[in-house]
């Protein structure tokens, strides 16, 4: 093979990484950058909290573990050096009219220490429990 044709070979499959690349990352940040899609809640309600660790942070602030000790079935972050948005989600409740409920928690970092900055909350409502379609997030809480 010439060193012409190495070299488009090359960057065929180099480009087609970085594509991949591209479209995770976008998929990732798409995720944790709808804050309009959360009901906001007041920062005042944790002032104070703060941690070297912006998980643990976010989960606290999240309330959890739950009084039961429960903690959420997933938490999804991305994190960069001085800011974070972390996402949980919890889908075992033991509730009758929401199914589940995701806090988002936007944090930066000050001081070495990892401070919340933002918060916000939405549901998932079982059928016919507050929102005309089932299975979507909603701002409206389930009734």
């Amino acid at each position: 093979m010439s060193g012409g044709r190495r070299l488009r070979r090359w960057l065929a499959v180099s480009l087609a990484g970085i594509a991949i690349v591209a479209a995770v990352i976008g998929a990732v940040d798409a995720m944790v950058t709808s804050r309009g899609d959360f009901d906001p809640r007041v920062i005042a309600d944790v002032n104070g909290v703060a941690g070297p660790d912006p998980v643990a942070v976010a989960l606290q602030v999240a309330g959890y573990p739950d009084g039961d000790g429960f903690m959420p079935e997933e938490i999804d972050d991305a994190c960069e050096s001085d800011r974070c948005v972390v996402v949980i989600t919890d889908e075992n409740l033991g509730d009758d009219s929401v199914a589940a409920v995701q806090v988002r928690v936007e944090l930066k970092r000050s001081c070495d220490v990892w401070v919340p900055e933002w918060i916000g909350r939405r549901w998932r409502c079982w059928p016919n429990r507050g929102i005309p379609f089932w299975g979507g997030w909603t701002t409206i809480r389930c009734s």
